[in-house]
């Protein structure tokens, strides 16, 4: 017994180092950035970051249970653009309202979730091509709603939600994406939503057999992923203050760079809201880096695909070495 333990004690302290990394990422960063420019430590900095890592977050939440499910979501960037073009329509048609962008966008974003998720459950697609085509579809739908016209975001309110600031110091979006957050926790460990959420990622035909409507949950499981960039997208157009086809920019691969840095499997089964957060602060830092250093724009994607792919190699090793 005593042999047996100590020969599974070098996996599982690889096991919890793994946990544990996107934190030393995070630490490294923070030493290294500001080391490497006095200016990073200053508050206006702070604001920044906080201010560009709201939409980015919220999209990431909604990517990470839809991944921990086993599924995939390449509909997020466009389906952001189409919910935040909804939301500048309404928001023009009755006359500035506020409530009115933020409740199109939301249902914007909800019917493509079910969408997504009714054709997945109920047709038996892959999630990749079915949410592929979603996202052509929404791309339209975004130029064609808009017309390709720019709609100016002006109403108090709206302006307060995407560029205001609590005590002059925590970036308003910033605590949305906290919200969010919580809410993502509460989902996974506190409802049978969660529960059933990594049970589909570990293994969706245990989960069959033991009688469990799984149709229903996928269908929800998109839902709540189209909710989140259908209130990204109210965040990013009150941020610019404006709405445009064109706004996801690079929203999806940031998604899914701090979900898979946070330690979310790509398999499925694994992954957690805290975990997710991390990468997202991670992410924010490498774009600052990148700023500080003066890389071009251009370059940019490059290097967050890069990270992607460390990310996912390192992933597939440690699933590698739990299987043995």
């Amino acid at each position: 017994m005593e042999k047996a333990f100590n020969a599974s004690a070098p996996f599982k302290i690889k096991l919890n180092v793994s946990r544990y990394t996107s934190l030393f990422i995070l630490i490294i960063m923070f030493v290294l950035l500001s080391v490497l420019n006095d200016q990073f430590l200053q508050v206006l900095t702070f604001k920044n970051i906080m201010q560009q890592l709201a939409t980015v977050g919220i999209v990431s939440i909604g990517a990470m249970v839809v991944i921990i499910s086993g599924g995939i979501d390449l509909s997020a960037g466009y389906g952001l653009a189409f919910a935040g073009v909804t939301g500048g329509v309404f928001f023009k048609m009755f006359g500035d309202s506020f409530p009115a962008m933020l409740v199109s966008a939301l249902i914007a974003g909800l019917i493509i979730g079910f969408a997504n998720g009714i054709i997945i459950a109920k047709l038996k697609i892959q999630p990749f091509i079915v949410t592929l085509a979603m996202m052509s579809i929404c791309q339209g739908l975004a130029l064609f709603v808009s017309e390709g016209k720019t709609i100016l975001i002006s109403n108090p309110l709206a302006l307060f939600v995407g560029q205001g600031f609590v005590f002059n110091f925590i970036a308003f979006p910033f605590i949305i994406f906290i919200a969010v957050s919580i809410i993502g926790y509460f989902l996974l460990n506190k409802t049978k939503l969660g529960v059933y959420t990594y049970a589909l990622g570990g293994n969706e035909d245990a989960v069959k057999l033991a009688g469990v409507k799984i149709d229903r949950y996928k269908i929800l499981i998109y839902m709540f992923a189209g909710a989140c960039f259908g209130l990204a997208s109210v965040i990013m157009i009150t941020t610019i203050a404006n709405v445009t086809p064109n706004l996801q920019g690079s929203i999806l691969l940031d998604a899914i760079a701090s979900v898979v840095i946070g330690g979310t499997s790509i398999s499925g089964g694994k992954g957690t809201v805290l975990g997710t957060f991390i990468g997202v602060l991670i992410i924010g830092l490498i774009s600052t880096a990148l700023t500080y250093l003066n890389v071009d724009p251009l370059l940019r994607d490059v290097v967050k695909g890069s990270i992607i792919l460390v990310a996912l190699l390192f992933d597939k090793l440690i699933y590698q070495t739990s299987k043995k």
